[in-house]
């Protein structure tokens, strides 16, 4: 849990301190594809019978053709979607958003101006052998260290439209004499949680909340 009490004051400090992002280049594939060659057989001649004896025509082999391989053409990416980089995830992109690499394993998201500061998500991955359920309960416990007052907003388990579960838990601390809230939306895959961190100052960047819940609900597992 020490790395993740370090993501999220990382995500605190991302939010007071408005960072500018540079948009990153976006990801394309390229589908090829390959064509077989037609073969036509050349027609045998027949002889003409005379009074010698006939000959038997002598049957030419007919050559057997090598099917060409045909390349499997790569999936484009969605530019609208957020890929993991290690591709085990994906999920809309909430409008408003871009790439910016915080320099963590998986890249984040910078939203728009929010109070002092910019809204931002930033995500994670933990492998334990805990339940989902239990390991946000140890989340609390790092917020508790960072603010001994913080708020348990709430704490739900929820599904996306696609059958993916997932608990949403929304806490408030004071973190530096600023007051900030965060949702966290913790997804499970074996025993890896995958936690998405969304950042915003408790007194500003509220319209910004349903935008990211409706972004999270596009998530998907993607190996």
């Amino acid at each position: 849990m020490k790395t993740f009490a370090i993501i999220l004051c990382l995500s605190f400090l991302l939010a007071a301190c408005g960072p500018s992002p540079e948009q990153q280049a976006a990801m394309t594939a390229t589908a090829m594809t390959a064509t077989a060659a037609a073969w036509t057989p050349t027609p045998t001649a027949t002889n003409t019978p005379t009074p010698t004896p006939t000959l038997t025509p002598t049957v030419t082999p007919t050559p057997t053709l090598t099917p060409t391989a045909t390349n499997t053409p790569t999936p484009t990416r969605d530019p609208n979607r957020y890929y993991a980089v290690d591709g085990s995830f994906s999920m809309m992109t909430p409008a408003g958003f871009e790439t910016h690499d915080y320099g963590l394993k998986y890249l984040g998201l910078v939203g728009p101006k929010a109070g002092k500061g910019n809204v931002n998500l930033i995500f994670a991955g933990e492998t334990n052998d805990i339940s989902a359920i239990e390991y946000a309960s140890a989340l609390l416990e790092v917020f508790k260290a960072v603010d001994p007052n913080m708020t348990l907003i709430s704490n739900e388990s929820m599904t996306t439209p696609g059958g993916v579960e997932y608990i949403r838990m929304a806490v408030e601390y004071t973190a530096s004499g600023v007051l900030v809230q965060q949702i966290l939306y913790i997804f499970q895959l074996g025993d890896t949680k995958y936690s998405i961190i969304y950042t915003r100052p408790s007194d500003a960047g509220v319209e910004y909340d349903a935008i990211v819940d409706e972004a999270v609900n596009t998530f998907q597992f993607d190996k």
